[in-house]
């Protein structure tokens, strides 16, 4: 029995590495093709042995580029290396996703009709979910482009997909019940892990609330008090969750120890980020999950965006600083689609939020706190919606909220 438990535990070590790695990989290549996007460079790296990947992760980069309003002066840029691509070498769900591209800064007609055409002749093929849910996302844009015939023909051919994407992306306008949230506070528990639990507002320009359990299941405290730490879960960019770069998603997450090294410390901060990892299977997920919870698909809104692509997902500081104030997120940034904390000088009292969090989650495993410590984290993330107040969630409401 001893060795068929640490062979198991080898094989969720292995398994945890090799994601790890990927995501290590995949990160790196993003932002490779961004920094030859902003130099107006654009060639196909040896990372991937795959070019429909290296494709998708271009399109990540024009997407976060063209729909930056801090960026659009690199849009030109964008232009040209759009020229060059040659449509039927992309996946449908990026072809769509172009569309949506060309028409925000305004491609040339005759390079945007290209892309058009072999969107409208994959849809009349068949289609994968991530194909189906980017048409659904941008069904008005296609619609206004004359592809009416094609998306009725899907919604008639294909009833199922459009029902779960319809559900799942109207769960985001129904806040889960006090007695949801208050069993899935205390009945989420994984062992060997903690339990972080992200509290937000329906409308994420207010800031959400972290508590923490401890891999004993214990609430985690600071003085006489819960231990409690404000985030950002806001798109930059003014998505929801189902698109790319979006809201972060609310559903469940594990958290699997940290990005090698802490660098672009200006978007990132000075520490490390988390890496939110989806989990593989929904059902098994769902068996975390309390009955009294699971009146809603909420919690597939994490898989709902795994689905069409959304890579990425962090928990992190950052090198920005909010000079707006009377913003309703101060003094938090916004991110395209990670949790962001507090990082900065802001009314003479100095944040690294980040660094608090890695320490408390170091502490609550029961690690020695240490930079090595880091990669050891291991914590199931849980990220929820309590309501539509426009005010930040603070720490008395959330307590009510548990009794």
């Amino acid at each position: 029995m001893k060795i068929k438990l640490n062979l198991i535990l080898l094989f969720f070590s292995l398994t945890i590495k090799a994601h790890s790695n990927l995501v290590q990989v995949k990160e790196k290549l993003y932002f490779d093709l961004y920094d030859q996007a902003l130099s107006g460079k654009m060639s196909y790296l040896q990372s991937f042995s795959t070019i429909s990947v290296q494709n998708k992760v271009q399109v990540d980069v024009w997407w976060d580029i063209s729909f930056d309003l801090d960026s659009q002066n690199q849009i030109p840029k964008i232009r040209n290396a759009i020229k060059t691509i040659i449509p039927s070498q992309f996946e449908t769900s990026d072809l769509v996703r172009l569309v949506a591209i060309g028409d925000k800064i305004k491609i040339d007609s005759s390079i945007q009709n290209k892309i058009l055409r072999q969107v409208k002749l994959r849809m009349k093929s068949n289609l994968n979910t991530a194909s189906i849910y980017q048409i659904l996302n941008h069904e008005k844009l296609l619609l206004n482009l004359g592809l009416n015939r094609e998306i009725e023909s899907i919604k008639i051919k294909l009833p199922l997909s459009v029902k779960n994407f319809n559900e799942i992306t109207g769960s985001a306008k129904t806040a889960l019940p006090k007695d949801s949230i208050k069993d899935l506070y205390f009945d989420i528990e994984v062992e060997n892990r903690s339990t972080l639990i992200v509290f937000c507002r329906e409308n994420r320009q207010y800031p959400c609330l972290m508590l923490l359990k401890d891999s004993d299941g214990n609430p985690v405290y600071s003085g006489d008090d819960l231990w409690h730490l404000p985030t950002l879960g806001m798109s930059k960019l003014g998505f929801s969750f189902s698109k790319n770069s979006g809201d972060t998603p609310s559903g469940i997450y594990q958290l699997d120890g940290v990005m090698p090294l802490a660098d672009r410390q200006q978007s990132f901060g000075k520490n490390r980020r988390l890496i939110m990892t989806i989990p593989k299977s929904s059902e098994e997920t769902k068996q975390l999950i309390p009955k009294s919870a699971l009146l809603s698909r909420w919690w597939e809104q994490n898989f709902l965006a795994k689905t069409i692509g959304r890579d990425y997902l962090r928990i992190h500081g950052t090198g920005l600083i909010n000079l707006d104030p009377l913003s309703l997120y101060y003094p938090f940034v916004p991110s395209h689609g990670c949790l962001k904390v507090r990082e900065g000088v802001y009314d003479n009292t100095l944040y690294n939020d980040a660094r608090v969090l890695l320490d408390t989650l170091m502490k609550a495993q029961s690690l020695p706190v240490s930079y090595n410590s880091e990669t050891l984290i291991r914590s199931t993330l849980v990220v929820i919606e309590i309501d539509q107040q426009m005010k930040p969630v603070d720490l008395e409401e959330v307590k009510s909220l548990l009794q």
